[in-house]
């Protein structure tokens, strides 16, 4: 997919590539007791709005913690640095997320299993519904970039 990013916006074009360059996540979420955990998934983005979508399984923790309390953070890093000290690239969200359910299944669906194929072996029957997984939608609300040990993070707002 190709993104034109807001050349306007300082920091725009190095967010996507490095979000559309990478696939992890570390998502956290809010247990019911208020703490804060951390999840893996696997994401693909969507811009212009903000978006992440991610499949995961009911049985996983994180669909019943954002089914109490949708807000979320999440950073994506890479290359990990070799050391402290060393210049690290990572990107940082805040948002929100939620399952989605109807029509929007299947379009979130579709760029998904462009990118992560291997996430079922029934795109059909996920679509409806009919298998475990269930697929989730985070909603940006801002981004952090870091670029570098001494330059300052670059805050941006995500775009609707």
């Amino acid at each position: 997919m190709t993104i034109e990013p807001d050349l306007g916006v300082p920091g725009r074009r190095r967010l996507v590539e490095h979000v559309l360059g990478n696939g992890l996540l570390q998502l956290a979420v809010l247990r019911p007791d208020g703490a804060p955990v951390l999840r893996e998934v696997w994401y693909q983005a969507s811009f212009e709005p903000d978006r992440l979508h991610f499949v995961s399984r009911p049985d996983q923790l994180h669909p019943g913690d954002l089914r109490l309390d949708n807000r979320v953070a999440g950073a994506i890093v890479t290359p990990p640095p070799s050391g402290p000290g060393e210049p690290a690239c990572a990107v940082t969200l805040t948002g929100a997320a939620r399952e989605l359910t109807g029509a929007s299944v299947a379009t979130a669906l579709a760029g998904y299993l462009t990118r992560w194929p291997a996430t079922t072996t029934d795109p059909g029957r996920l679509a409806r519904g009919e298998t475990p997984e269930r697929v989730y939608r985070v909603d940006v609300t801002e981004w952090t970039v870091v670029t570098g040990n001494d330059t300052p993070p670059l805050i941006i707002p995500a775009a609707p």
